[in-house]
């Protein structure tokens, strides 16, 4: 039976005192409710869980999209510009009738699409946020930013290069 982030505590897991402890959150924190669907906020309770089991490191991996509290039309919008870029990307590199392709569009995302516009409060579980909310929500849950060294500041440059391009096409 899968287990939702906001449901896991401390005791949970096997952290062992002298451990070195790594914590990766790839693309599930945006699941997470936050303070604008639970007063308690699960999303950022799970960060100061992490936090206070003192990891050496923590990589976050989320979509870049502003699609969590934003009014209906301005999350319609970065809806449509976020998943035209996914679109395109999965055309360039995948043939119209390849099953694999098919399988995601129609069962990730177009679902991940239709609760993102049509969904609200505890319905909508897209809650996709930009690097700086999610940058501010580590920073108060008590986590400091460390830098990549050379091969991030080269991804950092490629990835940067590449978003230029996608917003000159559109």
């Amino acid at each position: 039976m899968p287990v939702l982030a906001a449901d896991i505590t401390r005791d949970m897991l096997d952290v062992k005192p002298g451990e070195a402890l790594a914590v990766n959150f790839p693309l599930q924190l945006h699941h997470t409710p936050d303070e604008s669907v639970d007063v308690n906020n699960p999303r950022d309770g799970i960060l100061r869980m992490v936090r206070s089991l003192s990891p050496k490191v923590i990589t976050l991996v989320e979509q870049e999209s502003n699609t969590n509290t934003a009014p209906f039309l301005p999350r319609f919008i970065e809806t449509l510009e976020y998943y035209l870029a996914m679109f395109e990307s999965i055309d360039e590199t995948m043939p119209r009738h390849r099953r694999e392709r098919i399988n995601v569009e129609q069962h990730c995302l177009a679902r991940d699409i239709v609760n993102v516009i049509a969904c609200e409060g505890k319905e909508r579980v897209e809650r996709h946020e930009l690097f700086g909310k999610w940058k501010s929500r580590l920073t108060m849950a008590g986590f400091r930013p460390y830098p990549g060294g050379r091969t991030g500041t080269l991804y950092r440059l490629l990835l940067g290069a590449a978003m230029a391009d996608i917003h000159t096409r559109l």
